[in-house]
């Protein structure tokens, strides 16, 4: 997995949890959601150094492409630290 994806897919996969748990678990559905803001807070501070371009493909509209994608720069590393 692209290590830019991280900060998407860990609070996904912990809010998909927190939904998928019963409400009668209202402290492990607390806890999980703790662990996946500090999960996403773990992954933003490890990119604080990575540089790099992420892009795929998404749909060709004749001549207009339209890709996915996400960029790390200088810029960007600060806005995930201080945002």
């Amino acid at each position: 997995m692209e290590h830019l994806l991280l900060p998407i897919v860990i609070p996904g996969a912990a809010a998909l949890l927190v939904f998928l748990l019963p409400a009668s678990l209202k402290n492990l559905r607390t806890v999980v959601a703790v662990l996946g803001s500090l999960g996403l807070l773990a992954a933003g501070i490890g990119l604080i150094s990575e540089r790099g371009i992420v892009s795929w493909p998404w749909m060709d509209l004749g001549g207009l492409q339209l890709d996915f994608a996400l960029r790390m720069d200088a810029f960007a590393s600060w806005t995930v630290a201080l945002v």
